[in-house]
């Protein structure tokens, strides 16, 4: 998802498409818990009780996917323009990277898939390094971001 976070100073806010919020995610995974333990306790009741701790196994397998799937969604990416400058910085539980680079160096790829396998990449090349912005970006999102990102280049 792409999110415009200034005009004046052009900045953008890169960021996982996230359809369940957390409390909804929680919610639903006491829904999932609750009724496999459910389950679990019956099959006891009934003399099955090796079927408890694999509802057990399997409610916690389902809260730590949904956890961390949650936890990806958490990582952003923010891309403005400081002066002559562009800066791209990276946050995943906490600011994890910062670079600066001169805009008038800056170069604006987009590396198409050479096998059904890959995927689009967008990468931003400055001094012989490159970086690869909005990885969890859906195909359309990383092409009109690259055509914005040039715009404001330009």
């Amino acid at each position: 998802m792409i999110n415009v976070i200034s005009k004046s100073p052009i900045g953008w806010e890169l960021r996982p498409t996230m359809s369940l919020s957390w409390d909804n995610c929680k919610i639903l995974i006491y829904a999932v818990a609750s009724f496999g333990l459910l389950v679990g306790l019956i099959g006891l009741v009934l003399g099955y009780p090796l079927i408890l701790p694999f509802c057990g196994i399997e409610a916690l397998a389902f809260a730590a996917a949904f956890y961390f799937v949650q936890l990806k969604g958490k990582t952003r990416e923010i891309i403005k323009f400081e002066g002559d400058m562009i800066v791209v910085e990276r946050y995943s539980r906490g600011k994890t990277s910062c670079i600066k680079a001169n805009k008038r160096w800056i170069l604006v790829q987009l590396q198409r898939p050479r096998t059904p396998l890959e995927v689009l990449r967008l990468y931003i090349s400055y001094s012989g390094k490159s970086i690869e912005l909005g990885s969890f970006l859906n195909e359309s999102e990383k092409s009109k971001f690259a055509n914005l990102l040039k715009g404001a280049l330009s």
